[in-house]
Protein backbone atom coordinates (compact mmCIF):
# COMPACT_ATOMS: atom_id res chain seq x y z
CA UNK A 1 0.00 0.00 0.00
CA UNK A 2 1.10 3.33 -0.89
CA UNK A 3 1.28 6.51 1.32
CA UNK A 4 1.41 9.72 0.01
CA UNK A 5 3.76 11.98 2.17
CA UNK A 6 3.55 15.85 1.54
CA UNK A 7 7.29 16.92 0.86
CA UNK A 8 6.40 20.96 0.03
CA UNK A 9 3.56 23.22 -0.79
CA UNK A 10 3.68 26.20 -2.67
CA UNK A 11 1.12 29.13 -3.86
CA UNK A 12 -0.85 28.50 -6.83
CA UNK A 13 -3.34 29.40 -9.03
CA UNK A 14 -5.96 27.65 -11.09
CA UNK A 15 -8.89 28.65 -13.23
CA UNK A 16 -12.12 30.45 -12.95
CA UNK A 17 -14.73 29.29 -10.53
CA UNK A 18 -17.12 28.99 -13.98
CA UNK A 19 -16.45 28.52 -17.57
CA UNK A 20 -16.10 30.71 -20.32
CA UNK A 21 -14.37 32.75 -22.47
CA UNK A 22 -11.59 34.99 -21.02
CA UNK A 23 -10.96 38.66 -21.19
CA UNK A 24 -8.53 37.44 -23.91
CA UNK A 25 -10.87 35.57 -26.20
CA UNK A 26 -10.02 32.11 -25.04
CA UNK A 27 -12.05 29.63 -23.52
CA UNK A 28 -11.16 28.86 -19.85
CA UNK A 29 -12.51 27.11 -16.66
CA UNK A 30 -12.22 25.46 -13.59
CA UNK A 31 -9.39 23.31 -13.31
CA UNK A 32 -9.80 19.83 -12.84
CA UNK A 33 -9.62 18.20 -9.34
CA UNK A 34 -7.89 14.99 -8.31
CA UNK A 35 -4.26 13.41 -7.80
CA UNK A 36 -1.37 14.07 -10.17
CA UNK A 37 1.97 13.25 -11.10
CA UNK A 38 4.08 15.12 -12.61
CA UNK A 39 5.50 13.40 -15.93
CA UNK A 40 8.51 15.56 -17.18
CA UNK A 41 8.67 19.38 -17.50
CA UNK A 42 9.86 21.44 -20.57
CA UNK A 43 9.44 24.72 -22.09
CA UNK A 44 6.29 24.75 -24.21
CA UNK A 45 5.17 25.94 -27.49
CA UNK A 46 1.59 25.92 -28.47
CA UNK A 47 -0.54 26.29 -31.65
CA UNK A 48 -3.02 27.45 -29.81
CA UNK A 49 -1.46 30.32 -28.61
CA UNK A 50 -0.16 31.09 -31.65
CA UNK A 51 0.87 34.97 -30.87
CA UNK A 52 3.20 34.43 -28.14
CA UNK A 53 3.37 30.81 -26.81
CA UNK A 54 4.59 29.08 -30.53
CA UNK A 55 8.02 30.43 -29.67
CA UNK A 56 9.81 28.44 -27.00
CA UNK A 57 11.11 30.26 -23.96
CA UNK A 58 14.36 31.87 -23.84
CA UNK A 59 14.82 31.39 -28.12
CA UNK A 60 17.42 33.93 -29.26
CA UNK A 61 15.87 36.94 -30.90
CA UNK A 62 17.62 39.77 -33.52
CA UNK A 63 16.63 41.91 -35.97
CA UNK A 64 18.49 41.81 -39.10
CA UNK A 65 17.65 43.85 -42.58
CA UNK A 66 14.43 44.64 -40.97
CA UNK A 67 13.78 41.54 -40.36
CA UNK A 68 13.07 39.85 -37.04
CA UNK A 69 14.39 36.28 -36.56
CA UNK A 70 14.27 33.71 -34.15
CA UNK A 71 16.50 30.99 -33.17
CA UNK A 72 14.84 27.57 -32.89
CA UNK A 73 16.52 24.01 -32.63
CA UNK A 74 19.76 25.66 -33.58
CA UNK A 75 18.62 27.48 -36.66
CA UNK A 76 17.61 31.35 -37.33
CA UNK A 77 14.40 31.67 -38.89
CA UNK A 78 12.29 34.55 -39.80
CA UNK A 79 9.55 34.68 -37.03
CA UNK A 80 6.93 35.17 -38.80
CA UNK A 81 7.74 31.43 -39.74
CA UNK A 82 6.33 30.82 -36.23
CA UNK A 83 4.33 34.07 -34.93
CA UNK A 84 2.14 37.13 -36.45
CA UNK A 85 4.10 39.15 -33.91
CA UNK A 86 5.91 42.44 -35.42
CA UNK A 87 8.66 44.48 -34.16
CA UNK A 88 6.17 46.85 -32.73
CA UNK A 89 3.92 44.39 -30.72
CA UNK A 90 7.00 42.71 -29.08
CA UNK A 91 8.54 46.10 -28.46
CA UNK A 92 4.85 47.15 -26.87
CA UNK A 93 4.71 43.87 -24.88
CA UNK A 94 8.59 44.28 -23.40
CA UNK A 95 7.08 47.88 -22.17
CA UNK A 96 4.34 45.99 -20.42
CA UNK A 97 6.25 43.39 -18.67
CA UNK A 98 9.53 45.38 -18.22
CA UNK A 99 8.83 48.59 -18.62
CA UNK A 100 11.83 49.14 -21.30
CA UNK A 101 10.31 49.43 -25.04
CA UNK A 102 13.08 47.59 -26.44
CA UNK A 103 13.73 44.25 -28.62
CA UNK A 104 14.98 41.98 -26.24
CA UNK A 105 17.62 39.26 -27.00
CA UNK A 106 15.35 36.37 -26.23
CA UNK A 107 11.85 35.45 -26.43
CA UNK A 108 10.49 36.40 -23.13
CA UNK A 109 7.04 36.41 -24.09
CA UNK A 110 5.27 32.49 -24.27
CA UNK A 111 2.36 32.17 -22.21
CA UNK A 112 4.01 28.79 -20.55
CA UNK A 113 6.67 30.65 -19.31
CA UNK A 114 10.27 29.30 -19.21
CA UNK A 115 9.25 26.38 -17.46
CA UNK A 116 5.73 23.88 -18.23
CA UNK A 117 5.09 20.60 -16.37
CA UNK A 118 3.13 17.84 -17.53
CA UNK A 119 0.69 16.10 -15.37
CA UNK A 120 -0.66 12.63 -15.35
CA UNK A 121 -3.41 10.79 -13.37
CA UNK A 122 -1.39 7.37 -11.98
CA UNK A 123 -3.88 5.11 -13.24
CA UNK A 124 -2.78 2.17 -12.10
CA UNK A 125 -1.14 3.40 -9.14
CA UNK A 126 2.44 2.48 -10.04
CA UNK A 127 4.30 5.80 -9.85
CA UNK A 128 5.06 5.52 -13.67
CA UNK A 129 3.80 6.95 -17.04
CA UNK A 130 3.36 3.54 -19.15
CA UNK A 131 1.15 3.45 -21.04
CA UNK A 132 -2.13 3.13 -18.63
CA UNK A 133 -2.03 6.89 -18.66
CA UNK A 134 -1.97 10.10 -20.99
CA UNK A 135 -0.86 13.13 -20.62
CA UNK A 136 -3.33 15.53 -19.30
CA UNK A 137 -4.46 18.71 -21.22
CA UNK A 138 -3.58 21.28 -17.74
CA UNK A 139 -0.05 21.77 -16.75
CA UNK A 140 1.97 23.33 -14.28
CA UNK A 141 3.93 26.81 -15.21
CA UNK A 142 4.46 30.09 -15.14
CA UNK A 143 3.26 33.34 -17.05
CA UNK A 144 5.62 36.34 -18.31
CA UNK A 145 4.20 38.47 -16.04
CA UNK A 146 5.08 36.40 -13.17
CA UNK A 147 8.74 35.96 -14.77
CA UNK A 148 8.81 39.93 -15.43
CA UNK A 149 8.10 40.58 -11.75
CA UNK A 150 10.81 37.46 -10.26
CA UNK A 151 13.45 38.72 -12.68
CA UNK A 152 12.88 42.77 -11.81
CA UNK A 153 12.79 41.95 -7.74
CA UNK A 154 9.62 42.78 -7.61
CA UNK A 155 6.28 41.03 -5.61
CA UNK A 156 5.29 38.11 -7.75
CA UNK A 157 1.23 37.96 -8.59
CA UNK A 158 -0.58 34.86 -9.54
CA UNK A 159 -3.07 35.52 -11.76
CA UNK A 160 -6.09 32.70 -12.35
CA UNK A 161 -5.46 30.88 -15.36
CA UNK A 162 -7.84 29.24 -18.19
CA UNK A 163 -7.55 25.85 -16.08
CA UNK A 164 -3.47 25.36 -15.36
CA UNK A 165 -2.27 25.71 -12.57
CA UNK A 166 -0.31 29.11 -12.25
CA UNK A 167 3.33 28.80 -10.28
CA UNK A 168 5.95 31.00 -9.36
CA UNK A 169 9.31 31.32 -11.20
CA UNK A 170 10.79 30.17 -7.86
CA UNK A 171 8.72 27.23 -7.05
CA UNK A 172 8.62 25.66 -10.38
CA UNK A 173 12.53 26.30 -10.20
CA UNK A 174 12.33 24.21 -6.98
CA UNK A 175 14.22 20.57 -7.48
CA UNK A 176 11.73 19.32 -5.42
CA UNK A 177 8.93 19.87 -7.85
CA UNK A 178 9.73 17.56 -10.67
CA UNK A 179 13.67 16.19 -9.24
CA UNK A 180 15.92 17.85 -11.14
CA UNK A 181 18.31 20.85 -11.15
CA UNK A 182 16.58 23.84 -12.42
CA UNK A 183 19.45 25.51 -13.61
CA UNK A 184 19.51 23.13 -16.53
CA UNK A 185 16.42 24.85 -17.97
CA UNK A 186 16.72 28.39 -17.77
CA UNK A 187 18.14 30.61 -20.41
Amino acid sequence: MSRLVLIEQYEAMGGPEVGGRGNDGFEEGPTDSGEYRIAYCKRHVSRRYPFWSSVPWGADLKEEAGEIWVKVRNTWERLSRYSPATKEDIAERHKELYRIRALPSSWVFNDFGHMTCYLYKDRNRNGKLDGQETIHGEFLHTTPETEAAHKMGERVRLEPSHGCVHLKPADIDDPRVYGEEPQSHRP
